[in-house]
Order: structure tokens, then sequence, then C-alpha cells
């Protein structure tokens, strides 16, 4: 293997340099990694830049374009409780797809102490039911599956785990924890949290969100289309970035504008 740890974390951080404030097309990046290491072939160079992204050192921001990371990478922790259910989860369903998160997450967001209580696990939509089954096995009556508003009025309680269908390329991490393009678009589509939420203003908490960690824009936009937000989510947009990469995007997006 052509990599060395010594040189490979030197180079990596004269590419870095190289970089400075600005954004890079993929081969753009490429000629960057080669003028640092002039001896790599073609697919090495291309192991280094999968490697600078992993370590979250540059970040994609989506439409083929990348930057150095200036933001923070957006994590969630989960409680003991969620932790336990995710596992059980995974090990119900090895091959399925999941994804969990927790309404106290926006409650701290929103700085709103004593909100609703809810667990959210969503799992690919031929396992809905009988992951419900296995959750409620194990939690009893707590246990939701895709319920309605009315559900949700006559028979929600705190601490409920709400089982739903996990929407078709959705953006998740492996692991099941929740990526930052689909946690705002949920925020504006999802019924259950609108249930929660009605008549609290989040655009706020969302613009905050993309100021403050890295996104992939096209990936964010993708979905906001598929969930039928795509034009709040632009609105969103316009309000949280600066011109000059609002610019950079519409250049790169084949004619088709953010705006």
């Amino acid at each position: 293997m052509f990599y060395n740890m010594t040189m490979g974390n030197s180079g990596y951080q004269n590419i870095l340099d190289l970089m400075g404030q600005g954004i890079y097309s993929k081969d753009q990046l490429y000629d960057l990694v080669y003028r640092v290491f002039p001896d790599y072939s073609p697919n090495s160079c291309l192991w280094v830049i999968g490697e600078l992204v992993s370590r979250h050192e540059i970040t994609s921001i989506g439409y083929g374009l990348f930057r150095k990371r200036i933001l923070e990478t957006f994590q969630t922790e989960l409680s003991t409780k969620n932790k336990k259910i995710l596992e059980l989860s995974k090990q119900g369903f090895p091959y399925s797809s999941l994804c969990i998160y927790q309404t106290s997450w926006i409650d701290n967001l929103l700085s709103m102490p004593g909100g609703p209580d809810a667990t959210i696990l969503e799992i690919d939509k031929e396992n809905t039911f009988s992951l419900y089954y296995l959750l409620h096995h194990k939690f009893g009556r707590n246990v939701m599956v895709e319920p309605k508003e009315h559900d949700l009025e006559m028979y929600f309680e705190n601490s409920s785990i709400i089982v739903k269908k996990l929407f078709s390329k959705s953006p998740v991490n492996k692991d099941g924890s929740l990526r930052l393009e689909k946690y705002v678009v949920d925020l504006l589509a999802d019924r259950t949290i609108k249930h929660f939420y009605y008549g609290v203003d989040l655009e706020p908490i969302l613009i905050g969100m993309l100021q403050k960690y890295e996104c992939n824009y096209s990936t964010l936009l993708t979905y906001a289309k598929r969930r039928k937000v795509e034009e709040e989510v632009r609105q969103i947009l316009r309000q949280s970035l600066p011109d000059s990469l609002i610019q950079i995007l519409d250049k790169n997006t084949e004619g088709v504008s953010i705006l």
C-alpha cells in the first residue's frame, strides 16, 4: 500500500493549507492532491480524498463540491433507553435500514423543557408492523405504530415509542443515527413532529442548525423534494447561507438554482 502515516499526515495538512477557504470540484481537489503527492496513481489520489472526507477534514457540500471543514459535524446523543431500543431493533432486523431520534433534542433546541417525551423509530415499510410487535412485546402499551392525529391526541403518553415507516432513500447513517439533512426536512414535513409542536416557529432553529453544521445541500434538497417541502427548505437556505456560497452552488447545479 502506498500510504505512509508520517508522510500522509503532513501531506494531508499541506492539502488543507492549499485549499484555504475555497470550494473545489472533485477534479480540482484531485489536482491539489497530485501536487502534494506527485508519485501517487489516480486511484491513490482518489483514496486520499476519501480519507480526508472520512476524517472530517474536508466535507462534501453536494453537487460534486468539497471544502475544508469550517463548521461542526452534526451528531446526536441517544439516551440510555434509546440506545437499548436501537440495539434491540438492529438485532431483530439486521438487514433493515433504521433511524431513531427523540423529541427531547427538539425541546433542547427550542429551550422548551417539559415538551413531549417520545422516541421516534423508523424502519423500511415492510417491517414497520413487525418492529412494532417486537417492541410492544418488550415495552408494553407505550408503543404506537403509524399514529394518526386522533391516536396521538387520545393515546399518546410521555416516554412512548412511535414506530413509523422510513421514507425510501432517506439520508440516514448506517448505525441508525440521524443525519442533519433528514432532521431539517423532517422538522418541516413529519406529521408527528408537526402535531407535537403545532404553532411553534421552527424556522429560527433550522436556520441556526444550517449555520452551525456542515451540510450536503444536494442531499438536503433531494430529500426535501421527496417530502414535498422543497420550497420551504429553499427559503430557509436563502436566510442561512452567505451569498458567495449560494452563487457557487448555483453555478454548479447545471442551471438549476437552489434559490
